[in-house]
């Protein structure tokens, strides 16, 4: 068929159509893939010549090693594991829909060589009803419904201020630090169809850098779930060890 100077000069991008190919089966992705199939092999797929009406001729070239000894029988199963040697998707599971025989068989190729654990099908609806069946989703949704139960289980009751004090009276006591203040802040309106609400808090501790730091690790990393809007260090004294920390923070709290 050929192709004119323009079309070359686009031939490689994603998703290019050449007028010539008007009427054509394809999605503009075969000659882009099997480019960067090529360069992930270590070679190059090139345009030496085209002229309307004449024809094309591409130039592929792929690295091959010598043979050392015997070359081995090379199994040509698609789902063989893919190399792992620094590739830019090892360790993702990917799940691809594409209706196109030749461009579904160039994904899995192409996203294998990287490193990828590929999944193929026809269609949206497949991709669905894989996704909805599989163990992964399944894992995904336990996961998390025990993170949302665990939430609620340790959300605070506003009102029930003896109970939220102790909380932080009892981080003091276990990372060997000083309260110096704490009060609870006026009371935040829940936005318009939250679930939670945010329970507000101003502190005042005092200790060693590293005992003020495993407190506040300790809020970070606590049951109940913290989100602290300011914070600041200050030392006791100008040559002393002995730190202050201001904190304002907010715990989720139930509606």
């Amino acid at each position: 068929m050929g192709m004119s100077a323009a079309t070359q000069a686009s031939l490689f991008q994603p998703f290019f159509r050449a007028a010539e190919a008007r009427g054509i089966p394809g999605h503009g992705l075969g000659l882009a893939l099997s480019r960067r199939l090529a360069q992930v092999l270590g070679g190059d797929l090139v345009l030496v010549s085209s002229a309307p009406g004449r024809g094309s001729t591409f130039r592929l070239t792929v690295p091959a090693p010598e043979p050392c000894g015997e070359v081995p029988k090379v199994e040509s199963d698609r789902r063989r594991p893919a190399r792992r040697d620094g590739q830019a998707l090892a360790g993702l599971r990917l799940l691809v829909a594409e209706d196109h025989d030749d461009l579904r068989a160039a994904l899995a190729l192409l996203l294998g060589s990287a490193g990828a654990e590929v999944e193929m099908v026809t269609d949206g609806t497949a991709a669905l009803a894989k996704m909805v069946s599989g163990p992964p989703l399944r894992q995904e949704l336990a996961a998390v419904r025990e993170a949302t139960l665990r939430i609620e289980d340790n959300l605070v009751v506003e009102d029930n201020l003896a109970e939220n004090l102790w909380y932080f009276y009892k981080l003091e006591d276990l990372m060997k630090v000083k309260l110096a203040d704490i009060h609870q802040l006026n009371p935040i309106t829940p936005e318009s169809g939250a679930r939670y609400r945010r329970v507000p808090y101003a502190l005042s501790v005092t200790g060693s850098y590293a005992h003020v730091a495993s407190f506040l690790r300790a809020l970070e990393t606590g049951p109940h779930l913290a989100n602290m809007t300011f914070f600041s260090f200050k030392r006791k004294e100008p040559m002393g060890s002995t730190i202050t920390l201001e904190l304002n923070l907010e715990l989720l709290g139930a509606k």
